[in-house]
């Protein structure tokens, strides 16, 4: 069976940062929830993290799992480190997971049924693909379609100006570059 990044529980440290888990000198506590396309829950855990200035930060993960063949619930502790290290552009620092089993830095770990903890994509012996890439020839255009009307509808939800002192701004470009694509591949599509 293929993974792909959907069917996987990705744990993400730019969703960490946004919704404050990763505020520097503080331990906080939460619960992170994952869910499919249709809001379901697929999986819940609970966090504690701790980013400090001069020492290693680490995430704690708390959770259950139940057995396929059992049906019994295992609970579960891992405890995940973090590095910052400087930018490639030289401004301000970057923060890492260490991944659990390659102790390689990772932005995103991944957790795969069969697997019970979050590690790189590096770490897996199959492959974890991102939706497209397992798309058959027919499927792809009809996938990336889908998935730009998807951005485009983002775009349009989003109250932005088209213009700002004359000037198109960037988000106006945004929209009006994906808004071709899709009109250039309704053409591909319509034609017989």
């Amino acid at each position: 069976m293929a993974y792909t990044t959907v069917t996987s529980l990705p744990l993400k440290l730019s969703y960490l940062n946004r919704n404050g888990f990763l505020k520097k000198g503080n331990k906080i506590t939460g619960k992170l929830v994952w869910k499919n396309q249709f809001g379901e829950v697929l999986a819940e855990a609970k966090i504690e993290t701790y980013n400090s200035t001069n020492e290693k930060g680490y995430i704690k993960l708390t959770y259950d799992l139940r057995d396929g063949q059992s049906g019994i619930y295992m609970s579960f502790d891992q405890v995940i480190f973090l590095e910052s290290r400087i930018s490639n552009l030289g401004k301000g620092n970057v923060l890492y997971f260490i991944c659990p089993t390659t102790a390689t830095c990772c932005r995103v770990l991944y957790r795969v049924d069969e697997n019970h903890i979050w590690q790189g994509k590096n770490a897996y012996d199959t492959q974890i693909y991102y939706p497209l890439q397992i798309s058959s020839k027919s499927q792809y255009q009809n996938e990336k379609y889908w998935n730009m009307k998807d951005s485009l509808v983002e775009i349009i939800r989003e109250k932005f100006t088209h213009y700002y002192k004359g000037i198109q701004t960037r988000r106006a470009k945004r929209f009006y570059k994906r808004l071709d694509k899709i009109l250039k591949i309704e053409e591909t599509m319509l034609k017989p």
